[in-house]
């Protein structure tokens, strides 16, 4: 479950980070920049009270999907035979690409969560740029105000 399903943390943040280091917002950049590293491990806190993610109305569709649709593929590769089934269990902090590989000595598991990373990006980005473009305005807000 950690190496396919919750790729960086809760709400599979890891796609979520590597798109917030390109945001044009201040504050998601930073957020990104330092929650990246953490996520490849599996650790989403910085990500998710930094941004906030937590009880964040905009955020709420794709950080619960993120990790049922990735459920729901890794499940269907491996039960249909694409990808080996997994065999070892790693620590939760091992990179997902690396324990996705050892846990079934395949290396469709790694076209695998790579591809499952893009996906959540993709289903991430919409969200984000709407919390983006709200965050610039508060941000010119305060700017102009000081």
């Amino acid at each position: 479950m950690d190496l396919f399903v919750i790729i960086g943390g809760s709400g599979s943040v890891l796609a979520l980070s590597l798109l917030m280091i390109f945001s044009r917002s201040k504050q998601l950049s930073t957020v990104g920049k330092v929650g990246f590293i953490p996520s490849i491990f599996g650790l989403s806190e910085p990500m998710i009270f930094g941004t906030p993610l937590m009880l964040n109305p905009i955020f709420f569709f794709p950080f619960i999907f993120t990790s049922v649709f990735n459920g729901i593929v890794t499940y269907l590769c491996m039960a249909g035979g694409i990808v080996g089934k997994t065999f070892a269990v790693f620590s939760w902090q091992m990179p997902a690409p690396i324990g996705a590989f050892l846990s079934t000595m395949d290396w469709r598991a790694v076209v695998l969560v790579i591809l499952l990373i893009v996906i959540d990006g993709l289903i991430y980005y919409p969200f984000l740029k709407v919390y983006e473009k709200n965050l610039i305005k508060l941000e010119s807000e305060t700017v102009s105000e000081e």
